[in-house]
């Protein structure tokens, strides 16, 4: 279950670009002042086109407070651009030996 309700609204102003996050993966960092949720979101735009936003929400340590975007540090980008980069990334060992 998310803790992030879904769908929810997406927008870029800068770039004119409207949708909805339709899903995402999350992962959950404590720190001793902040938590981080950490996603992976799939979004959906208003002409169809999907992307994959790597971002992150957060709140107070430990506080029951409404999670807020970190619009700061996005990488935002469609899905084939994606797969190419995982697959440039793929003949890194580096990279490889993540997964």
């Amino acid at each position: 279950m998310s803790s992030i309700s879904l769908p929810r609204p997406f927008q870029y102003k800068r770039w004119g670009l409207k949708g909805e996050v339709i899903d995402q993966v999350e992962y959950l960092e404590l720190f001793p002042t902040m938590d981080f949720l950490n996603v992976i979101q799939l979004i959906k735009l208003k002409d169809g086109t999907e992307m994959i936003r790597f971002g992150y929400y957060t709140r107070p340590h430990g506080s029951k407070e409404k999670w807020r975007y970190g619009s700061q540090m996005t990488l935002t980008m469609e899905k084939n651009t994606l797969k190419k980069m995982f697959k440039k990334a793929l003949n890194k060992k580096w990279f490889k030996d993540l997964f």
